[in-house]
C-alpha cells in the first residue's frame, strides 16, 4: 500500500532473536506462524529527531537490527560502535508489542499499518508479458488483424496462469484507458463519468466489449451488450448490470485501488478528490466542532485556529475515507449492515448481479463507524475480524491525524473526529448507515467523489502528488486536496514526517499508454495438451 521495501525474517519462539533456521521464512509466513516479522529499512526515521526523541512516542516500530548478533534492540547503537559504523547494525521498523504476534499473521505493514500489505517480490514474468501485450495491442501503428500472439512457458502450469493473469491484467489497463477517455472534457462526478464512458461506448461493439471484465464477457447472459448493433437492441436488464459494474469498478479505481500500481492516480494521468464547498465553508464546519468540545480539555483554545489549519484536517479526514475505500455503492449496503464481515463481500456476495470477489487477501473498504459494541477480533485474516475502521477510539488513524493536526491528546483527537463526521454528514458531504450491531458507518456519496484528468504542466508543476518526507508514502490527489495537505504532517499513522510537493513524468510510459484511444482488452486462453484438439483448433 505505502510501497516501502524491506525482509522478511522469522523469530525465534520467545524473544527477539532471530530463529536459528533461516530457510522456511516464506513458508512459514504462508502458513501465517506468528513469529514472522517484516523489517522495513527506516533510514529516514532513525535521523528523525522526532521520532528518537519525542517522549510521548510509546508506539515507535523502530527497533535497531544486529545482523552478526541475529537480534534485535531498542537500543541506538553507539556512534564509534564497530559493527554501527561497519552498517551491521540497521535502523528498521517492526512490529513489536503484545499483539505483534497477531498483526503479524494479519499482514500488518510496520509502516503504514494496513492489513494485507506484506507481499514477497518475485521475477514478474506474468507481468511484463501482460504490460507487453497490452501495449503492442494498443498500438496504433499496428494491424488489428495482426494483434494477437502465441506465448510460450515453461510448463503447463505457467501457461494456464499466464492466460488468466494476462487477461485479467489487460481489462484493468483497458478500463483505465476507458476511464481517462470518458474525462476528456474535464472534472466530473463518478456517476457523470460513468454514463459518459458508456454515451461514448453505445454505438461501437468494440468500445462496449472492453468495458466489460473478463467473467461477465463471456456470460451467455451478457453476449447482448456487445453483440447487439446498438444500444436499442440491448434489454434493459443487461444495460443496467453493465452500468453497475463499471461504476463499481470506477469506485475502486479512485478509491480503493487507486494509492497502490499502475493506476490512474499514480501515473499522473486523472486526480479524484471529495466535492466539498469552499474553503471557507469547510473551516467554518471544522471551527463549530471545536467550540462544541469543553474547552478545560485543552491546552489552547483550538476555536481560534486559522483556516488553513481546519481545512487541512477536514481535508485528511475526506481523504482518508476516499483512499480507503468508503465510497457508497449498493454492493457494499449488506456488507456495511452486516458489520464488515467478509462474507458478505466473499461467499455472500450476490454473483448474479456481477459483484466481483473479495477473499482472503484482497483489500476491502474501510468505512469508518461510531458507536455499538466493541468490534469482534479474530485471529489473523479470521472471518470473525470486523472489517469496518474505528473512529472514536485513541489508537485510531482518524485520532491519530486529529492529534497531529490540532495538536491535542489521542483521546481527545478520537472525540473530535467522530464530531466532525457527523458535522459532515449534517452538512450533506457524507451519508451514514446503520449496522446490526448498532454502529453508525460513514460513507462518501458516489457524486461527491470528483474525478478529473491531469494537464501535463499541473503534474511538472507539483500540483498532485505528494511525497512524506520520511516514509517516503506517495500521496495523490486533486488539486484543492494537495493544496490543503502540502507540508502538513504525513497521512501515515505513527510516522512522524510531513508532506511535501512532488512533480510527476509527464513522459511516462504508463500516462501514455492509458492516453491511448486504441487500447484493447487481451482475450488469452490456455493452449496446452492438456486440452483436446478440437479446444485447441478452436482457439488458433
Amino acid at each position: 500500500h505505502c510501497g516501502r521495501s524491506g525482509w522478511g525474517v522469522q523469530l525465534a519462539n520467545t524473544g527477539t532473536d532471530l530463529a536459528a533456521d533461516d530457510k522456511h521464512i516464506r513458508r512459514n509466513h504462508a502458513n501465517r506462524s506468528g513469529r514472522f516479522r517484516a523489517l522495513i529499512a527506516a533510514t529516514r526515521e532513525a535521523e528523525s529527531s522526532d521520532d528518537l526523541n519525542n517522549p510521548d512516542n510509546t508506539d515507535s516500530r523502530l527497533v535497531w537490527f544486529d545482523a552478526p548478533a541475529r537480534s534485535f534492540t531498542t537500543q541506538r547503537p553507539e556512534p564509534d560502535d564497530d559493527d554501527y559504523r561497519a552498517g551491521l547494525i540497521l535502523p528498521v521498523l517492526m512490529l513489536t508489542g503484545d499483539e505483534a504476534d497477531q498483526q503479524s499473521k494479519a499482514d500488518e505493514c510496520p509502516s503504514c499499518g494496513k492489513s494485507d500489505a506484506i507481499r514477497f517480490l518475485g521475477s514478474a514474468v506474468a507481468t511484463l508479458i501482460s504490460v507487453t501485450m497490452s501495449n503492442l495491442f494498443g498500438a496504433a501503428n499496428v494491424d488489428p488483424s495482426d494483434k494477437k500472439a502465441l506465448v510460450f512457458a515453461d510448463s503447463v502450469q505457467d501457461a494456464a496462469h499466464y492466460a488468466g493473469f494476462i487477461s485479467a491484467r489487460s481489462h484493468s489497463i483497458t478500463l483505465r484507458a476507458v476511464l481517462r477517455e470518458g474525462l476528456a472534457d474535464g472534472p466530473q462526478t463518478l456517476p457523470e463519468l460513468t454514463s459518459r464512458v458508456l454515451e461514448l461506448a453505445w454505438g461501437d461493439r468494440f468500445r462496449r466489449y472492453r468495458i466489460l471484465p473478463n467473467e461477465l464477457a463471456g456470460d451467455p447472459g451478457m453476449a447482448p451488450f456487445w453483440t447487439s448493433a446498438n444500444k436499442s437492441g440491448i434489454p434493459i436488464s443487461v444495460r443496467t448490470k453493465a452500468r453497475n459494474r463499471l461504476e463499481f469498478d470506477a469506485n475502486l479505481e479512485f478509491g480503493l485501488s487507486g494509492s497502490f500500481g499502475r493506476t490512474l492516480e499514480r501515473t499522473g494521468s486523472a486526480w479524484a478528490q471529495v466535492g466539498t464547498p469552499a474553503p471557507a465553508a469547510l473551516a467554518e464546519l471544522a471551527r463549530q466542532v471545536l467550540a462544541e468540545v469543553d474547552q478545560d480539555r485543552l491546552d489552547a483554545p483550538l476555536a481560534a485556529a486559522d483556516d488553513e489549519l481546519l481545512v487541512r484536517w477536514v481535508r485528511g479526514v475526506l481523504e482518508r475515507m476516499r483512499t480507503q475505500g468508503a465510497i457508497d455503492h449498493p454492493w457494499f449496503a449488506p456488507f456495511i449492515t452486516g458489520d464488515g464481515n467478509r462474507f458478505f463481500l466473499w461467499g455472500g456476495r450476490k454473483r448474479n448481479v456481477g459483484m466481483p470477489a473479495f477473499p482472503t487477501g484482497r483489500a476491502t473498504p474501510g468505512f469508518p463507524y461510531i458507536g455499538g459494541s466493541p468490534a469482534p477480533v479474530g485471529k489473523g485474516n479470521s472471518s470473525k475480524t470486523m472489517l469496518l475502521e474505528p473512529v472514536a477510539g485513541s489508537r485510531s488513524w482518524y485520532a491519530d491525524w486529529t492529534r497531529k493536526v490540532l495538536q491535542v491528546p489521542a483521546g481527545l483527537g478520537g472525540v473530535l473526529a467522530k464530531e466532525l463526521l457527523i458535522r459532515l454528514s449534517t452538512a450533506g458531504i457524507l451519508d451514514t448507515a446503520s449496522t446490526k450491531q448498532g454502529r453508525t458507518v460513514f460513507k462518501i456519496p458516489p457524486d461527491r467523489l470528483v474525478v478529473g484528468p491531469v494537464a501535463a504542466e499541473d503534474l511538472a508543476r507539483r500540483k498532485v502528488l505528494l511525497r512524506c518526507d520520511i516514509c517516503r508514502t506517495p500521496y495523490s490527489g486533486g488539486p484543492e486536496t494537495v493544496a490543503a495537505l502540502a507540508d502538513g504532517p504525513c497521512m501515515s499513522l505513527r510516522c512522524a514526517g510531513h508532506l511535501r510537493r512532488e512533480a510527476g513524468d509527464p513522459d511516462n510510459a504508463y500516462r501514455k499508454l492509458y492516453e491511448s484511444s486504441d487500447m484493447r482488452k487481451v482475450v488469452s486462453r490456455e493452449h496446452t495438451s492438456l486440452l483436446s484438439n478440437a479446444t485447441r483448433a478452436e482457439y488458433e
